[in-house]
């Protein structure tokens, strides 16, 4: 081989190495390549109670916004907690509506169809937000308020069952939880003694629901343990209402503004209760209270928050309630989480409105004009020093 070849040769291996070198060279320079990328899924454990899905369902959190929230309300039928309620009254509190109109405490039919309407209607929880300064609690004085707002909550409640596009009673009864039949005069259920009047005997085939209508509207005090006096009580119940989460935004806000007297957050439900009175139309009996007043306080209403998931579709329940006691504690687990979820977004719509109102010193309800106002930019001017006590 002659001496030029082999130069050639040397400077050809030369070359190729130089190239190689450049290759990897970019190739570090280049972000990695995705395409066969393996993603590593971790498995899933075993969920509690025997439960297991294939897929993390889809979640879906109402919208808070109170221009939405006041279209979800616009299905209900306002007239039907009070002013189309035959001989009503509404407690001072706004608690309670009692009726005693003589159809409902009488016929079974009308009583029923009546369970059913109010079914459809929602609680109406509020949060109130009160500071005061004085060395007593609220209530007693000496006590000055500097601040109380109240703030309507119904819009965190689920509306995807119990009631129909066009606003009256659904025919799903999915949210009513019915106690288990039991006779007002102690004796067994299943009693076919001949000393067990007969409304107090279980029926074929009849609801524990049917049972209790037809023993309060029996037309005859033994029936109710010697009780002419009777009620029928409908409880609406927000099941999961996140008062913590609200409470700890609330209480967190406060401080923030140098507030520094005392504080109460509470929440009580509006309109929770319907009560079918009956009464004795014996005059004395209502005068010298002869009769007891016999109770029947076996119906809920049941409303929670949280909104729906793919998971949750069919399985809300019957009249009688009746979930399996694993899945329906599982499944409770689940609600309760997203109710914070929903807590979160309505806070974040809702906290401007009312770090104004607590500067302002507000005095009642926060409305969507609040709202409004504080999306349009509009705020209090923030506090210079503490205030909320004495001489300040």
């Amino acid at each position: 081989m002659s001496p030029s070849s082999s130069a050639e040769k040397a400077n050809l291996q030369s070359h190729l190495n130089n190239l190689d070198r450049q290759s990897q060279q970019q190739a570090q320079d280049l972000p990695p390549s995705y395409e066969n990328t393996l993603i590593d899924v971790p498995t899933s454990s075993p969920r509690p109670h025997g439960r297991s899905r294939q897929s993390q369902p889809r979640i879906s959190i109402p919208t808070q916004n109170p221009l939405h929230s006041l279209q979800r309300l616009s299905r209900i039928n306002f007239a039907n907690y009070l002013t189309q309620i035959p001989a009503s009254t509404l407690s001072t509190d706004q608690i309670t509506v009692t009726t005693t109109h003589p159809e409902l405490s009488s016929k079974q039919y009308a009583l029923a169809n009546f369970i059913r309407e109010q079914a459809a209607l929602p609680p109406k929880p509020i949060m109130v937000i009160r500071g005061f300064r004085g060395g007593q609690e609220l209530g007693s004085s000496p006590n000055q308020v500097d601040f109380e707002i109240k703030a309507n909550l119904t819009g965190l409640l689920d509306f995807h069952t119990g009631t129909e596009a066009d606003g009256r009673g659904s025919s799903d009864m999915s949210r009513v939880r019915v106690k288990m039949f039991n006779p007002p005069t102690g004796s067994s259920p299943s009693s076919s003694s001949s000393s067990t009047p007969p409304a107090l005997r279980v029926r074929p085939n009849e609801s524990p629901l049917d049972a209790w209508i037809r023993t309060f509207t029996t037309d005859s005090s033994s029936t109710t343990g010697g009780a002419e006096n009777r009620t029928f009580t409908i409880s609406r119940v927000p099941l999961n209402l996140p008062v913590s989460v609200l409470e700890g935004h609330v209480r967190t806000l406060i401080a923030a503004t140098r507030y520094r007297g005392k504080v109460t957050v509470e929440f009580p439900v509006l309109y929770r209760d319907v009560v079918v009175s009956r009464t004795s139309g014996n005059w004395f009996v209502k005068l010298v209270g002869l009769y007891n007043v016999r109770r029947f306080e076996v119906v809920q209403c049941v409303w929670t928050v949280g909104g729906a998931t793919d998971d949750d579709e069919g399985h809300d329940g019957d009249a009688t309630g009746g979930l399996d006691d694993s899945i329906d504690a599982d499944r409770e687990a689940d609600r309760n989480a997203r109710a914070g979820l929903v807590a979160q977004e309505w806070w974040n719509e809702w906290k401007a409105s009312i770090l104004n109102a607590v500067l302002g010193k507000k005095k009642g309800w926060i409305t969507v004009e609040d709202w409004l106002e504080a999306k349009m930019g509009v705020r209090e001017a923030e506090k210079k020093k503490d205030w909320g006590f004495d001489g300040m």
